[in-house]
């Protein structure tokens, strides 16, 4: 009966914790280059219930034109899972600096003195007022990767899918009700057993 208590209350815990990671991938269903979640689940040798893990679903969410050259996705022509994967950037932020630098989503810089008027095309060149000021070539680790190719004006939309996180809530739902069942049936023996030991 303990451990039927036991087995419940870590049950409806875990339940708890997957409705917030289903609740934050579904926040998230419109957010550029958001990655869902999800629980994987063991059993505890006490015969509980436990998260094993969160991983990360790496699918590729969808290319959204976005009408804006600054915005770059990088998709391998030979992989392209992994390079969209290591170098798809959201819409908006390579941006100009108030030094004119061109600077990467995560600030780094680009290209010094790019200044205004500035446009990317499909090759990675950066052009001012229509002329050629230099290339951006994706790397990974210092070294230069070769089967890609950029597209410019795109930007990475969720991956989030709604039908699976549907799912997935209502399959959370069940699991949490049929364990808050277990827990007050348990209750409810261990108080009869009082009562009857009283």
């Amino acid at each position: 009966m303990i451990g039927s208590i036991i087995g419940a209350t870590s049950a409806i815990n875990v339940a708890t914790h997957v409705a917030g990671i289903t609740a934050h991938n579904l926040a998230n269903i419109r957010t550029d280059s958001f990655k869902s979640k999800m629980a994987t689940l063991a059993e505890m040798s006490s015969g509980g219930v436990k998260i094993n893990a969160i991983r990360e679903n790496k699918s590729i969410g969808p290319l959204i034109p976005s009408g804006n050259d600054m915005d770059i996705v990088v998709i391998g022509k030979h992989n392209p899972h992994d390079l969209y994967q290591l170098y798809g950037h959201t819409a908006k932020q390579f941006s100009i600096d108030d030094f004119g630098n061109l600077r990467s989503p995560n600030g780094e810089l680009i290209f010094t003195g790019a200044g205004k008027n500035i446009s990317i095309d499909d090759d990675g060149n950066l052009f001012k007022d229509g002329n050629l000021i230099g290339t951006i070539s994706p790397n990974n680790d210092g070294y230069i990767e070769t089967g890609y190719s950029i597209l410019s004006g795109y930007t990475i939309g969720s991956n989030v899918d709604l039908k699976d996180e549907i799912v997935t809530d209502i399959t959370n739902q069940r699991f949490l009700e049929f364990n808050a069942i277990t827990l007050q049936t348990a209750d409810e023996m261990l108080g009869s057993l009082i009562n009857t030991k009283g």
